[in-house]
């Protein structure tokens, strides 16, 4: 009885979310937007989404702190949805 209890017990918690997540971002990107002075990549979108109150509709931002190797490879990701009109 007790191993039953266990058991369920530790299927309820493992199927149990506490995730802050809320949703991706869609759009047709504008521009996508790498400087020299900062490792950080920005990137703006043509109908920029105003409905998420965290939003602002200026640019998203790749942060610099983002290891190399992921910024490598968003970036690259960036620029073939851009060059697609994805």
């Amino acid at each position: 009885m007790e191993k039953i209890l266990l058991t369920a017990l530790l299927t309820l918690l493992s199927a149990t979310s506490f995730a802050a997540y809320n949703s991706n971002i869609r759009g047709e990107l504008d521009g996508v937007y790498a400087y020299t002075d900062s490792d950080a990549i920005y990137l703006h979108f043509k109908d920029q989404p105003t409905s998420h109150p965290a939003c602002k509709p200026s640019y998203f931002v790749i942060p610099g702190d983002i290891p190399l190797e992921r910024r490598k490879m968003l970036l690259s990701r960036l620029m073939m949805a851009f060059a697609s009109k994805e």
